[in-house]
């Protein structure tokens, strides 16, 4: 555990389309861009109900998991909002 989060200041601009914002225990299993990915295939009407894409996040980041070693996900908490949409 460490008491020194890192942080990163990032301007929003009108063409960005996600915030995203999660604890190191997602970043051991997606890069930036893999998540970028997966959020860019969740079809639009999944984003018009409320959760649907964490949801979808979440069971990604089990499978991944669950094929890797059978351990749980631990120390996992992320936010998600979508932008302009």
């Amino acid at each position: 555990m460490t008491s020194e989060p890192d942080f990163l200041k990032i301007d929003i601009g009108q063409h960005d389309k996600y915030f995203f914002m999660a604890t190191d225990g997602l970043w051991e299993y997606f890069t930036q861009q893999e998540l970028l990915d997966f959020i860019g295939t969740q079809h639009h009407s999944c984003r018009d109900v409320y959760g649907k894409t964490s949801e979808n996040i979440y069971n990604k980041l089990r499978d991944i998991v669950s094929s890797c070693a059978p351990q749980t996900i631990k120390d996992t908490t992320f936010i998600m909002s979508f932008l302009n949409s």
